[in-house]
């Protein structure tokens, strides 16, 4: 029997012929979907047969021991290196009996040393192609839709021994939408490479924060005119920890990853890209990596599925710049083991209310041990089947296609304590649902999607990066500069009945600056309707509330689009302590694309920040042109925030002296300038 190992766990060009248990035949259509859209809105569904989703079921585990949806296919052992698994689909579980392809979710577990499998029908020649990569010892899953054979069935090569786990989530009709391939290689960076036409050939790995864009439709089987590829695309020997983000080259680098990858690995996922008007897809990488890229199937125009322009709509981590893109769903903290949370998908956004089901990126950051996550519609018992199998420490991310429930929405099941992202790169459209309307702009500029956990500060300057002029709202001599305790997150409620999703970006956006520019944590502690003042409502553990408000609800508005400002406690014996604060914009005003400069400014103010004179500063009283914060306000910023270290305890025999609150200073609205308080 022969086997084969390459160094790399990618099939190489060149014919190969592999001994198996059975006959082998060939083809398997995309691992990983993540969808990209042009810059046009996403178009409705066809009525024509397309992707039926279900719910994940189990229809393979080698394991002894386990068990299958009906029996078949449980317990037989592990596949051994150079063999060929056949696995009967259609007909089993909610798959149709006439299915062409099916979305298979495949899992390698334990294997004996590093490897790949190439998923493929039985009856036709096996390809040279990878659906997944795994290492020696690792458990490793990746989604792949999978054309099936004339009986049913798909054949599951390995090139190591090691078991082998699969559950179906989707099926598409013999004459469906996307359209399978034989897969073929588009673009490979190695010299000792090949590509179906010799083009896109050798040149070495892609550079650092390098985007190239790759000639898709015309080769490999693509029409001209399809609308939509299936890739799989595999970063080799990266040179450092990373992450690809694949997306039409009409726009810019969306804020979401669809392949994390660590220095030295070998890592494979799908990619369901729109092709933009030139029939190209672009491919960024954050670190220098060989790059592999094979087509595995397309999507006609008007067909689905509905590709998107990747968006955040999960981030539990309490990071400083990468929101989700409406504000929701962020900062939720640690996902504990054995716990599930509810994502809202349909209505957000663009998204359309009424879908179906989604196509999701979910990815696992410092998972505390070993575990699984399970994505499954809400309203329905959790079902027997892995979406994404995760070790500790590491960063393991698979795109699922999921069902959703009552109102749009996915449980996600983790079994162990991690941070989660999560990220929409298309949907299944009902028929009656209305097209949507372009999105909105999406990401702001200098946000990256991280690959590793975030720290939980910013480690400030030593010493001051600017000089410049800067105030401060609350002084009393002999007491040093008053701020908050930086060894401390700010606790904030929102009220946010009034405010758009669009408003609650920018929100996030703007906490993101000020985090980044004082070093100081800010930490989400849930909503509140406790009207439209800057107290904390009483009872509520927060130290900030952050108000959207209008002029005819709260006095403090009028004549401004936004006022912030401290609360201090000053005890005998020298010691201020910041013991509150507050902001408040008026939504009506909040219509301009600078909204997160307003949020800087008057959480700045809540920091102990005040006017300035100088046009240039964001500090100044009217936004006219400013972009960023000027050298002064940094200058302000750093001498209120963590670079001067925790404050000093108050003693057990200070009394408290006063109390002082500042929200701010009087000024006027102007036409096209943003006045703020």
């Amino acid at each position: 029997m022969t086997s084969h190992d390459p160094s790399d766990a990618i099939a190489e060009g060149g014919a190969r012929r592999f001994v198996a248990l059975v006959a082998v035949a060939g083809f398997l259509a995309s691992a990983m979907l993540v969808l990209s859209l042009a810059p046009d809105a996403p178009r409705a569904r066809s009525a024509t047969g397309e992707i039926v989703a279900t719910e994940p079921t189990r229809l393979l585990d080698t394991r002894p021991g386990e068990s299958t949806i009906d029996g078949e296919s449980a317990g037989e052992g592990r596949i051994e290196a150079g063999e060929t698994l056949s696995v009967r689909v259609a007909g089993r579980a909610e798959v149709p009996a006439d299915a062409g392809a099916a979305f298979l979710n495949v899992v390698a577990i334990s294997p004996e040393r590093r490897g790949y499998l190439t998923i493929f029908p039985c009856d036709g020649d096996q390809p040279t192609a990878a659906s997944l990569n795994y290492e020696g010892g690792s458990v490793t899953a990746n989604a792949t839709l999978a054309r099936l054979s004339g009986d049913g069935s798909v054949c599951i090569f390995s090139s190591a021994t090691t078991h082998l786990v699969a559950d179906v989530t989707g099926s598409v009709p013999d004459d469906g939408s996307p359209v399978a391939l034989t897969p073929a290689r588009l673009f490979d960076s190695r010299d000792t490479g090949t590509t179906v036409d010799d083009l896109f050939l050798g040149g070495g790995p892609v550079d650092v924060d390098s985007v190239t864009p790759i000639d898709v439709a015309g080769r490999g089987g693509v029409p001209a005119d399809a609308a939509s590829v299936m890739l799989n695309v595999t970063a080799v020997g990266a040179q450092a920890n990373g992450w690809v983000t694949v997306f039409s080259c009409d726009d810019d680098v969306p804020l979401a990853a669809n392949l994390n990858y660590s220095a030295g690995g070998v890592v494979g996922n799908g990619a369901l890209a729109t092709l933009d008007d030139t029939g190209r897809v672009c491919v960024y990488s954050k670190a220098s990596i060989e790059l592999v890229v094979d087509v595995t199937a397309y999507v006609p125009d008007d067909r689905d599925p509905v590709a998107a322009e990747p968006i955040r709509l999960l981030e539990s981590r309490f990071t400083r710049s990468n929101s989700t893109i409406d504000g929701q769903s962020w900062r939720l903290g640690r996902r504990f083991g054995g716990t599930t949370t509810q994502l809202q998908i349909g209505g957000r956004w663009f998204v359309p209310d009424g879908i179906d089901a989604a196509f999701i990126n979910v990815t696992a950051i410092g998972p505390s041990t070993r575990g699984f996550v399970t994505i499954y519609p809400c309203g329905t018992e959790r079902p027997n089947a892995a979406s994404l199998n995760f070790v500790a420490g590491e960063v393991r991310a698979n795109s699922v296609l999921v069902k959703l429930g009552g109102g749009g929405t996915a449980c996600i099941y983790t079994s162990a304590e991690t941070d989660l992202v999560v990220d929409l790169s298309g949907w299944i459209d009902d028929p009656a649902t209305a097209p949507p309307t372009e999105p909105p702009p999406t990401s702001t500029p200098g946000a990256t999607p991280d690959t590793v956990v975030a720290p939980s500060t910013t480690q400030p300057p030593a010493t001051s990066p600017t000089s410049g002029a800067f105030s401060l709202l609350i002084e009393q001599p002999g007491y040093g500069v008053i701020r908050w305790d930086p060894c401390r997150p700010i606790r904030y409620l929102v009220n946010s009945a009034l405010a758009t999703p669009e408003q609650i970006f920018y929100m996030n956006q703007g906490i993101a600056k000020i985090e980044q520019a004082s070093g100081i944590d800010f930490e989400y502690v849930g909503q509140t309707d406790g009207g439209h003042e800057l107290d904390v409502p009483a009872g509520q553990n927060a130290d900030a509330v952050l108000v959207f408000s209008s002029r005819a609800l709260s006095s403090r508005l009028v004549g401004n689009v936004g006022v912030g400002g401290p609360s201090v406690n000053f005890y005998s014996g020298g010691r201020a302590r910041m013991t509150s604060g507050g902001v408040a914009v008026d939504t009506e005003q909040m219509t301009q694309g600078n909204q997160h400069l307003v949020w800087a400014h008057e959480l700045a103010h809540m920091l102990n920040l005040g006017h300035v004179s100088d046009p240039n500063e964001l500090m100044a009283p009217l936004l006219d042109g400013q972009n960023d914060f000027g050298p002064g306000d940094r200058q302000g910023l750093w001498t209120v925030g963590a670079a001067q270290g925790c404050l000093p305890a108050v003693r057990a025999g200070d009394h408290l002296v006063a109390s002082e609150s500042n929200f701010g200073h009087e000024h006027h609205d102007g036409h096209d300038e943003q006045h703020t308080d």
